[in-house]
């Protein structure tokens, strides 16, 4: 993986995961500070906007694509600081009934914006293209 991504850091244990929750740590792979090397780092699911004091407080996983752009949430990192996140595909959730559902999105239609905050971890969030039936 290293080599394919032309990776300069990569943590030193990787485990496949199979499902991820907002807030939990996802392999990420952006530009190393400075922007001259590419790093992959484990990273939260979900930032967490300006507004927001505390990731107990709420955290933004996906974004729509159509919309990403100009929500405030992602609008910022839209523009400046995107990356790569390393899955087979992901989920658009949504109510319905007990259990709730979701629509699936391909590893084609994921994308991904990192979101640094000065006082709390660096999240991201998955702009996600959503094909329905």
């Amino acid at each position: 993986m290293a080599d394919l991504f032309r990776l300069a850091t990569v943590p030193a244990a990787l485990e496949p995961r199979y499902n991820v929750a907002p807030a939990q740590p996802v392999a990420v792979v952006s530009m190393n500070p400075g922007g001259a090397t590419r790093g992959l780092a484990m990273l939260p699911w979900g930032p967490l906007p300006d507004w927001v004091n505390s990731s107990k407080d709420g955290r933004f996983p996906n974004a729509r694509a159509e919309t990403v752009a100009t929500k405030p949430a992602f609008a910022g990192s839209f523009r400046a600081k995107r990356c790569l996140i390393l899955c087979g595909g992901c989920y658009e959730w949504k109510p319905a009934g007990k259990r709730g559902g979701g629509d699936h999105c391909s590893k084609t239609g994921c994308a991904g914006e990192l979101a640094p905050r000065s006082s709390l971890a660096i999240g991201f969030g998955i702009e996600a293209k959503v094909q329905r039936a």
